[in-house]
């Protein structure tokens, strides 16, 4: 994982909440929206953590940080409630954002690429599963081989709307490649 693009992703909301499993040097990062594993370290402090992704002495202040034990089903390495989530290649950009999709059984999950982009450089193979926190909420799980590596808070599209509306804001520009050729040659 690349801590400079965690640092990114979690410079917008400046949140940052230290959690850790209890008799585990397990420890989880998180922004409120995407929570990323940390083993083997130390005990993480704010301080800490702030330092790692650069951030000023005189901008901690800025931060809203936070501390606490994890003991969900959801931050272990396998849920069996889980279900895959298959990621559909294509992103979209929207507002200045960047999206990447997945398909679930309840639907299409929209993730914020930011967010996936830690996961990225490191990995050897990732794998995407949808799961449930404590309220009963759908969160992405990112695992590299056996282990769970993240948690992303996603957006849930039905499949019949979200695709309704691709096609009509896609209009002629997914049209077959002939179809196109054919109206070029005539003009």
């Amino acid at each position: 994982m690349k801590i400079s693009k965690i640092a990114s992703a979690f410079k917008k909301n400046k949140t940052l909440c230290i959690a850790s499993k209890p008799n585990s040097s397990e420890q989880w990062i998180s922004n409120g929206i995407a929570s990323y594993r940390f083993d083997g370290m130390p005990n993480l402090t704010a301080e800490h953590v702030l330092r790692m992704f650069d951030v000023g002495a005189g901008q901690i202040s800025d931060w809203k940080c936070s501390t606490a034990e994890v003991d969900a089903p959801h931050y272990n390495d396998f849920d069996e409630n889980e279900t895959e989530a298959k990621e559909i290649f294509m992103t979209v950009k929207y507002d200045g954002l960047e999206y990447r999709f997945f398909e679930t059984d309840i639907g299409i999950l929209c993730v914020n690429e930011k967010y996936l982009k830690p996961l990225y450089d490191d990995a050897d193979y990732l794998s995407f599963a949808l799961r449930a926190n404590l309220e009963g909420t759908p969160v992405l799980a990112i695992n590299q081989g056996f282990g769970l590596m993240a948690l992303i808070c996603p957006i849930v599209i039905r499949h019949g709307e979200f695709l309704e509306q691709l096609k009509r804001l896609a209009g002629d520009y997914f049209r077959p490649t002939q179809e196109v050729k054919n109206e070029q040659d005539e003009n």
